[in-house]
């Protein structure tokens, strides 16, 4: 016969475990898109601020070429 004090700390620890899981997304994720936002900012202010379109195609080559840096593959890229 199981321990019914024992099945219910047993839930209680998983419980916690994933609300420290779902807690930890949640603040990358809230992290990542922060710096995301204030990377975009920086760069609409300071790349070629006159000229949105030409710096928008070189941000997009340049992300190209640093996805491309790390295996010189571009395969999984495109």
């Amino acid at each position: 016969m199981t321990d019914p004090v024992k099945d219910v700390q047993k839930k209680i620890r998983f419980s916690l475990r994933m609300h420290k899981k779902f807690f930890g997304v949640v603040f990358a994720t809230v992290a990542i898109t922060m710096l995301w936002r204030g990377l975009w900012n920086i760069l609409d202010l300071y790349l070629l601020p006159g000229h949105p379109l030409l710096s928008n195609i070189v941000t997009i080559v340049l992300g190209i070429f640093l996805l491309y840096l790390p295996d010189e593959d571009l395969k999984d890229i495109v």
